[in-house]
C-alpha cells in the first residue's frame, strides 16, 4: 500500500503482487519489484528487472526454526473501508 502525505483529497492505493517485494506509488505506478531467487541458512537473494534509481530502505524480519510452520491461504480483499 502507498499513500501521499499532506494532500487533499487523500491519494492512496493498495496492490497485491506475486513478488517478494513490490513498491508502488499512490497512483498505482509500479516503482520496483523483485522475486526471491535463492535462500540458505545465512541469507536470501532478491532479483528483479532494473528499477528506478531511487534507493529504498526495506525493513524485514525472517522467522524460522524447527517449531515454525506455515500455510498459504486465499482471501478476498475488501473493496471498500469497513
Amino acid at each position: 500500500m502507498s499513500g501521499k502525505d499532506a494532500v487533499s483529497p487523500t491519494r492512496a492505493s493498495r496492490r497485491m503482487a506475486k513478488k517478494a517485494v513490490s513498491i508502488v506509488q499512490w497512483d498505482m505506478a509500479t516503482i520496483a519489484e523483485a522475486d526471491m531467487t535463492a535462500w540458505d541458512t545465512s541469507g536470501f537473494t532478491l532479483d528483479g528487472p532494473p528499477n528506478d534509481t531511487t534507493p529504498y530502505v526495506v525493513h524485514y524480519i525472517a522467522i524460522g526454526g524447527p517449531a515454525v510452520s506455515s500455510k498459504v491461504i486465499s482471501w478476498q480483499t475488501p473493496t471498500s473501508a469497513a
